[in-house]
């Protein structure tokens, strides 16, 4: 059963954004960042319990993050922050 928190700030199943070879979820291959802001428990936890995924917040951003992951996903809430901190 999907939680209120999952559905409204990811459009998937925590189940779906792991890697895998056949496709579907996201249609992520390889590794996978996942970022948010502020990152949540249940984010964390299921980014653990996947081979390859990683969950970071997004003041936490890194190059060397980016650079190491295939794919990187970010929350509305993570692009807003991210913007904010770079900006001029």
């Amino acid at each position: 059963m999907e939680s209120s928190w999952w559905s409204s700030r990811w459009p998937c199943r925590a189940q779906d954004a792991r890697p895998h070879r056949g496709g579907g979820g996201l249609g992520i291959q390889g590794t996978a960042l996942l970022v948010d802001e502020p990152v949540h428990r249940h984010l964390e936890l299921s980014a653990r319990n996947l081979p390859g995924v990683k969950a970071t917040l997004a003041t936490a951003l890194n190059v060397v993050d980016l650079l190491a992951h295939d794919t990187v996903v970010l929350s509305e809430a993570a692009v807003q922050r991210v913007s904010e901190v770079l900006s001029p």
